[in-house]
């Protein structure tokens, strides 16, 4: 537990760094000039920069085009911002997609352990489902919120916190907080920028909240506010007085007592720094060749604009047009005004000097007498159409560095991966293990913020009454949709593959359907059960005729999950049983089931399931 004066060290620390950058005259919120709090501090925020330029809308990579190109005029480089398109974003877009796989709800599950009844509707399942700000669920926020932030800025934090606490003062003036109300915990995300001090036992953020403080003799909302995160309380911390003067007061915020830190780091690739564990994205090592593409599509679309369309070459007279007795000469045509002879841009040649042969509708026009023997040979009109091979070359490096951006975070586009002849199958199959292996790396830590903010969420608002939950994380990874598998398995059947092959295609696409644990336990034991899982309702009929099937077999294949859910009604521990004594008892149940009806009412089941 860290003393008042332990945590001033510390805000002191912050503000005489603080200090000193202002004396040393840098620019404040850009990358690369903040005050260097802790080591590797700017350098976080300029990855986060880096990769803001390809995922977030409207983001203008100003850093890659100050350094201008050579021969670049200021005219060309206005041109290419004026003008500057993002398309690089749907590479990040993929990213996120592709890492988002592994939270189809095949992949995992959660089972709360609670009394739903114990806290009268206010339980905690109710309430992560339901009450987290905007968002409603805490899986929700996770998945879509700090899933794409973490992919942006890992060394940023989520925050676990009571969104307001209801303080009340006793007789003696001390404060408390009932014991019998339930406070409302919610998750908050604060970019690597807010982290001005973190160590094992602590973290110090700045909020974006501003404190009144006394300014040029004004009382402005511009004073610095900071929370303390340490393992047993919240504090807030706030600027106060003359904003000069840098005093601060703080005060509790809320005593949590957890025995650790409601702070967690939204985390990344690792690497030491200073001995220090700090997190990179992997998104990072695809932003080089993204930038490449951003300055070589930029370029592209100049060049285009200013060579890639033909010139019109065309004879011309030269202009005959006059004004006031004044003939057109060089496209100017002479006046006089009080006296003093002048000249202007002729009207009808704009000061070209010469007819224009186009009328309205873009038809050349010409005298024939104009043209004879001696100069027929001569071309009326011809176009120059520039070298393109610059331009064929920029497109070429604009796909090349997009595909190494793409295999450096290992996505592969549907349409590369089938229309690419020159790849073996066992090649394809390397580059799915790659990105499964890829992918599992960042799923396995979105889903420990997801059950560590769970647990935090669960131990703030109910305390030591809070009973926990299970949550069934993902260990297999299926990038195939259910529409592939069906294409699959319709094929399959088509080219009369072996049964195993065919049982181990709609295995993984009966487990896409269904989560872990209770419902993917009972499908398990279902499949391992069912012999008879990849044969259609005609065949099975036709070896039942031919004495190849039991009835039991038939029942189990058509009723096999109904006859586990009786069993587990039976028993509530059935599906924690030994694997090899459930599948006994689900086979005993079907048989049970068989001998109690005829042949014919078989029949009538089988038909009517299928």
């Amino acid at each position: 537990m860290f003393t008042k004066e332990e945590i001033f060290e510390v805000l002191e620390y912050v503000i005489d760094v603080s200090k000193d950058h202002d004396k040393n005259g840098y620019i404040q919120k850009k990358a690369g000039y903040y005050p260097e709090y802790w080591e590797g501090y700017n350098e976080a925020i300029e990855c986060n920069e880096k990769i803001r330029v390809h995922s977030e809308k409207g983001y203008f990579p100003e850093c890659l085009f100050t350094s201008r190109s050579p021969n670049q005029t200021d005219e060309e480089l206005e041109w290419i911002k004026d003008n500057y398109k993002q398309i690089t974003l749907d590479v990040f877009s993929d990213y996120i997609n592709t890492r988002g796989r592994a939270w189809h709800r095949s992949n995992w599950s959660i089972q709360y352990n609670e009394d739903e009844d114990q806290f009268q509707g206010q339980g905690f399942k109710s309430y992560v489902e339901g009450d987290i700000k905007t968002f409603g669920s805490f899986e929700k926020y996770i998945r879509e919120v700090i899933s794409v932030l973490k992919a942006r800025d890992p060394e940023g934090v989520l925050v676990i916190k009571p969104k307001e606490v209801n303080v009340q003062q006793r007789e003696d003036g001390t404060f408390f907080i009932p014991d019998n109300q339930l406070i409302n915990p919610q998750p908050y995300y604060y970019s690597v920028d807010k982290i001005v001090s973190q160590h094992e036992d602590y973290f110090l953020i700045e909020t974006g909240e501003k404190s009144l403080v006394t300014y040029q003799n004004q009382q402005k909302r511009i004073g610095r506010v900071f929370e303390f995160y340490d393992n047993n309380n919240i504090w807030k911390i706030s600027q106060v007085g003359k904003k000069i003067e840098d005093n601060y007061q703080i005060e509790l915020y809320y005593k949590h007592d957890l025995g650790k830190i409601p702070v967690q780091k939204l985390m990344g690739i690792p690497k030491i720094l200073d001995g220090e564990v700090r997190w990179e994205s992997p998104f990072i090592h695809a932003v080089d060749n993204l930038d490449l593409v951003l300055l070589d599509s930029s370029h592209l679309q100049m060049a285009k604009a200013k060579s890639a369309y033909p010139i019109r070459i065309m004879a011309a007279n030269e202009c005959e047009h006059t004004e006031n007795g004044y003939r057109c000469s060089g496209g100017y045509i002479g006046y006089v005004e009080d006296g003093v002879e002048s000249r202007k841009k002729c009207t009808s040649c704009d000061g070209t000097g010469y007819k224009h042969r186009l009328n309205p509708l873009g038809e050349i026009l010409f005298n024939p007498k104009e043209f004879d023997e001696a100069n027929s040979s001569k071309k009326l009109l011809e176009y120059v159409a520039p070298d393109v091979s610059t331009l064929e070359f920029l497109q070429d490096q604009i796909e090349k560095n997009e595909q190494r951006a793409r295999r450096n975070i290992h996505l592969t586009t549907t349409g590369e991966s089938v229309g690419n002849k020159d790849k073996t199958a066992t090649q394809i199959a390397m580059e799915s293990k790659a990105t499964i292996s890829f992918i599992k790396n960042i799923a396995d830590q979105e889903f420990s913020l997801f059950g560590w903010g769970l647990e935090i969420i669960g131990l703030l608002r109910y305390g030591n009454l809070f009973n926990g939950f299970t949550l069934y994380k993902p260990n297999n990874f299926d990038f195939v949709t259910e529409e592939d598998y069906i294409n699959q398995i319709s094929k399959a059947k088509e080219a009369g593959v072996p049964p195993m092959s065919l049982r181990f295609i709609l295995q993984k696409y009966i487990k896409s359907n269904f989560g872990q644990g209770e419902a993917g336990a009972v499908v398990d034991l279902v499949m391992h059960s069912d012999r008879l899982l990849e044969l259609s309702s005609q065949e099975i009929a036709l070896k039942r005729v031919n004495g190849l099937v039991a009835p039991w077999e038939d029942v189990l294949h058509c009723s096999g999950v109904s006859l586990v859910n009786e069993l587990i009604i039976e028993d509530d521990n059935f599906l924690q049983r030994p694997f090899v004594e459930q599948k006994q008892l689900l086979e005993d149940k079907a048989k049970e089931v068989a001998s109690s009806i005829s042949n014919n009412e078989i029949d009538e089941i089988v038909n009517a399931d299928s």
